[in-house]
Formats: C-alpha cells, sequence, structure tokens
C-alpha cells in the first residue's frame, strides 16, 4: 500500500477522468483505485466494508455536493475546496488487508497456536477433531426398526 493518505479530491479527478462515462463505470473506478491502493487481494470482507464505506462517506456527500453547484466542476473545486483536501479516514477492517509494505507475497504468519500431529494432540483437541466423524458413524449405525 502506498503510505500517502488518500483526499476526495484524488477521488474526485478519478470522476472526472471517466466523466464521458456513466455513473456506474465511474463509482466502479474509484471502487478499483481504492481495491488496488489497500491491496484487498480478494478479501471478501474488507472489500465490501471498503465498498460501504465508500458508498456512505464518499459518494453520498459527494454526489450531494457536486448536485449544490449544478454540477459544474469549477464551482465545486472551488466551493468545496477545504472538503476535497482532507484525507479520509478508512475503517479498520478495509484497511485490516493491507500488509505492511506491498501488495506482493505476503510474509506474515498464522496466529493462533502451531498445529500439532493428531497423535501429540491432547484428547481433549482428538474428542473435538473427532467429533463430526463420530456423530456421523453413529447416525450410519444406527437403524430404525420397521414400523
Amino acid at each position: 500500500m502506498d503510505n500517502k493518505p488518500i483526499t476526495r479530491l484524488q477521488l474526485h479527478n478519478i470522476m472526472m477522468e471517466f466523466s464521458h462515462n456513466s455513473l456506474d463505470i465511474r463509482k466502479k473506478q474509484v471502487l478499483d483505485f481504492l481495491k488496488e491502493r489497500f491491496c484487498t487481494n480478494g478479501d471478501e470482507e474488507a472489500i465490501e466494508a471498503l465498498v460501504s464505506f465508500t458508498r456512505n462517506s464518499f459518494f453520498a456527500p459527494y454526489f450531494r455536493n457536486w448536485q449544490n453547484v449544478d454540477r459544474n466542476n469549477n464551482r465545486f473545486l472551488k466551493k468545496y475546496d477545504f472538503w476535497l483536501r482532507e484525507e479520509i479516514k478508512f475503517p479498520d477492517l478495509a484497511l485490516r488487508a493491507v500488509p505492511s509494505t506491498s501488495c506482493g507475497a505476503s510474509t506474515s504468519k498464522a496466529r493462533g497456536s502451531p498445529s500439532k500431529d493428531f497423535e501429540e494432540s491432547s484428547t481433549v483437541i482428538k474428542r473435538r477433531k473427532t467429533e463430526i466423524l463420530r456423530k456421523e458413524n453413529l447416525l450410519q449405525n444406527y437403524h430404525l426398526p420397521p414400523q
């Protein structure tokens, strides 16, 4: 991820760059930019959080402000200059997919206790791991008498 903050002006510029396209395409371009910037790498939960946040915290006020200036870019830039230059604070869920250095291969370690071989596991763990198999076996061996 680029460590530079993202401003509303950057997203506005993307919207203007594709102004000849439909509104849906322009929104998709903004979301694609953010997905790439935050290296979501297909993490559906992070993508959904990013889309939801962007829809509510950028697109809704953006289009309201855009309508207020009759969709005139010069007036929009002048009237909402301060708002456009503010850094956007993204939610932690959207940011959790961001590796510490880049979008390349993640070098983070798996969380939790290291896994053990089944034979080395405690009886509680063995019982937990075999619970589904035991239930299936019970159901297969249990026959109802004919009525």
